[in-house]
């Protein structure tokens, strides 16, 4: 949670304008140059070998304020998604600023098992087997980071370094944390999630 709400020369999450590019290249690069990359012959870098998937940020539906406030104006402006998927941009940065060569592991971001009628994806009378996506638990985040990433303008990041669609293909897991019953995830997000055009990426549970 370091660069988005604790550090005190800015956190991203916290305040307008929300962009976590910098914040979070910076603090990815650190954590690739002392232990999560390492060094090989010729001058070249790869992911050590014991790094399966990266965590961006945890739940930022609940981290993401606005004015201090969580949900809201930070979930129905889209908020919490600028904040993650300008730091989505900013780890493949810091990937592409050390060369990194050989296998790629996937990122994610975790969402809480929670519904919101509030998100973009919601308001824009978005369904799944004619129920509001809104109504479903986590996959309105889900829907919201999707669109960021497939529009970021929409979400005033005009400015991406990335072909972020092409990262939401090949280098992103669906995540939410949860401790529920396997009928409970099967009715309420992964039934309803195989129904939707995010059907064919990788999904995680955290927190399980």
């Amino acid at each position: 949670d370091f660069p988005y709400t604790q550090d005190p020369r800015g956190s991203c999450a916290t305040a307008p304008p929300y962009d976590c590019f910098n914040e979070v290249k910076a603090q990815y690069l650190q954590m690739l140059r002392h232990g999560f990359a390492v060094s090989k012959r010729g001058g070249t870098a790869s992911y050590h070998e014991a790094i399966r998937a990266i965590i961006l940020i945890n739940e930022p539906e609940l981290k993401v304020t606005y004015e201090g406030r969580i949900a809201q104006e930070a979930w129905s402006e889209g908020f919490y998604a600028k904040a993650a998927i300008s730091a989505f941009d900013g780890a493949l940065a810091a990937e592409a600023e050390l060369g990194l060569a050989g296998r790629l592991p996937p990122f994610t971001i975790t969402h809480s098992f929670a519904t919101c009628e509030r998100c973009k994806s919601s308001a824009a009378g978005n369904r799944v087997g004619g129920v509001p996506v809104g109504q479903l638990t986590g996959i309105p985040f889900m829907f919201d980071f999707a669109l960021a990433a497939l529009s970021p303008g929409l979400f005033n990041y005009s400015e991406s370094r990335h072909d972020l669609r092409a990262a939401l293909q090949s280098r992103f897991v669906l995540g939410f944390n949860t401790q529920d019953k396997a009928e409970v995830l099967c009715n309420m997000l992964l039934g309803p999630l195989h129904q939707t055009p995010l059907s064919g990426l990788p999904v995680w549970a955290g927190e399980y």
